[in-house]
């Protein structure tokens, strides 16, 4: 009866007790198992951080701050623009692969919008040019008839060397050697063509029917 007497009166204070009981006791055991944990984590992850090389790699272009960063080699270019402050709002990334590892000595350049619409357009004006270029090549050759090649002679004392050239098996050297023949005495006959050094009498026979005096 004594007893119950005291525990009503002092109900107050054993509580008291019991709670700083419980907070010393979280504080001397559970609290030093936490941070052995947190350094057991902790060393692991520097372990697992020794396993990687350290590499840098260089940002330019449309970046907020460029520059030189260091980094390890698992990360990839995202990583990489995220370090380096992110983006500017000029920044156009449609031609980078945003999750390419990343390399000891990288340059990685972030191209503007614009020079992205100048690259588009200087390739597509590449590419028209050999369009027009290959049609342009296409028509001469329909144009102009195979009767018209044959019958358009060629005179071997007035020609020029670029017209001497369009004759078969005469290249410029021997277009040369015609008009260096011809400044010393006129062809008179088409036959004298054979007395040009390099030309035979087989290159004659392909000639003779496409030249004149």
């Amino acid at each position: 009866f004594l007893m119950k007497e005291l525990i009503n009166e002092h109900k107050g204070f054993i509580v008291l007790v019991v709670l700083v009981s419980l907070i010393l006791f979280n504080l001397i055991i559970v609290r030093p198992k936490e941070k052995v944990i947190e350094s057991d984590t902790t060393s692991k992850t520097d372990k697992a951080t020794d396993t990687y090389k350290r590499i840098k790699v260089d940002l330019k272009g449309c970046i907020k701050k460029p520059g030189v960063y260091e980094f390890l080699d698992y990360q990839r270019i995202i990583d990489a623009i995220e370090k380096a402050g992110g983006l500017t709002e000029e920044a156009d990334t449609s031609n980078i692969n945003l999750s390419k590892v990343l390399e000891d000595e990288m340059v990685i350049y972030i191209y503007s919008k614009q020079e992205i619409e100048e690259q588009k357009a200087k390739e597509e004006t590449l590419d028209n040019t050999e369009i027009i270029e290959s049609e342009a090549l296409i028509t001469t050759d329909e144009q102009i008839p195979e009767k018209d090649i044959t019958n358009s002679k060629i005179s071997i004392n007035n020609a020029s060397l670029e017209e001497l050239m369009t004759l078969p098996k005469i290249g410029e050297s021997k277009a040369k050697a015609i008009i260096e023949y011809r400044k010393q005495h006129q062809f008179t006959k088409l036959e004298e063509l054979m007395e040009v050094s390099g030309i035979g009498e087989s290159t004659y026979e392909l000639l003779k029917d496409q030249i004149v005096l």
